[in-house]
């Protein structure tokens, strides 16, 4: 893999022929006029996809806590406050996160939101069980709230999405006001902050939970695809029904921002060989800065291999 050789950037027009040839036309538009969108799964990929990101996150579950997650009523996630379990650093953990990862919609949407120098900042998952408290809103840059998006998420919805299954959420038209969510703006949590409100469900007492103005909740299949820009406010609903929602987060950034997760250093050579130079460009390949005592390095390749050197990878 010659990682010297860079191509030259894709123009605009080259990055829409490229939405228009997976006919993501519509969903283009809907992320500018909503900040967000949810592509079908017959867009999204093969069919296969889904249901294997889905078995390889309950084996590392399984791995972990040492029981298989309970689809059906969900009695592996069960705490009052935080029914949530967190899988990071999924990218080194089997080949259907690289998949995910490099799949033409998803690629082709990051380059659109963010542009030709977009690398991954994070791989994870959540496992969601029933609960009472929701996903605050937020921005995913909250501190650079920024006209044009710096970050942005591509999620893929792993089982249905609905209401009840304590979906994902987004308030339309948010990714043009340029600012974080204001506490009235926010979910009503019984008149009571969020550290106050989790002491409250945690000693078992009731809770009153109301949306925000203007809330849309996400009703969709397994299998697709929600995707928005660093400045659309998000969250989740509560899950009331038995079971369990999971999906997979990916999450990019431009290359000048510091990724959530070391994959530049930490991942290994041999996913590196194995895939192509998109993929270590996804991972910071082209990535110059980061120096360690070998000194300042402009030549991407390098300072990537001494970057790699210096923790062992290679």
């Amino acid at each position: 893999m010659d990682m010297t050789r860079s191509p030259l950037p894709a123009t605009a027009a080259e990055i829409f022929e490229a939405v228009k040839a997976l006919g993501l036309e519509q969903y283009v538009a809907e992320i500018e006029g909503l900040g967000y969108t949810v592509i079908p799964p017959h867009l999204v990929g093969p069919p296969d996809l889904a249901a294997d990101l889905l078995r390889r996150v309950c084996e590392i579950s399984e791995e972990a806590r040492g029981q298989w997650p309970d689809f059906e009523n969900g009695s592996t996630h069960t705490d009052r406050v935080e029914p949530v379990e967190r899988q990071a650093f999924l990218l080194s953990r089997g080949r259907a996160f690289e998949r995910a990862l490099m799949n033409p919609v998803v690629q082709t949407l990051v380059r659109y939101l963010v542009g030709e120098d977009a690398v991954l900042s994070t791989c994870m998952s959540r496992i969601k069980g029933r609960g009472v408290l929701p996903l605050m809103l937020h921005t995913d840059q909250a501190f650079h709230p920024a006209p044009l998006p710096l970050v942005c998420n591509a999620t893929y919805l792993l089982t249905d999405y609905t209401r009840e299954n304590g979906a994902l959420c987004f308030v339309p038209g948010s990714h043009r006001l340029q600012r974080n969510p204001l506490p009235e703006e926010d979910f009503y949590l019984g008149g009571l902050d969020r550290v106050s409100a989790e002491a409250a469900v945690a000693r078992g007492e009731p809770l009153e939970v109301r949306d925000p103005p203007g809330l849309h909740v996400v009703e969709a299949p397994a299998g697709s695809l929600a995707v928005w820009p660093g400045n659309t406010w998000h969250g989740a609903v509560p899950r009331s029904a038995p079971g369990l929602r999971v999906n997979l987060i990916l999450y990019f950034c431009n290359k000048w921002l510091r990724p959530q997760e070391a994959y530049r250093e930490c991942l290994s050579q041999a996913i590196l060989d194995r895939n192509d130079e998109q993929f270590a460009r996804m991972v910071g390949s082209e990535i110059f800065y980061g120096w360690g005592p070998e000194g300042t390095e402009f030549n991407a390749a390098k300072a990537f291999a001494d970057a790699r050197r210096r923790v062992g990878t290679i």
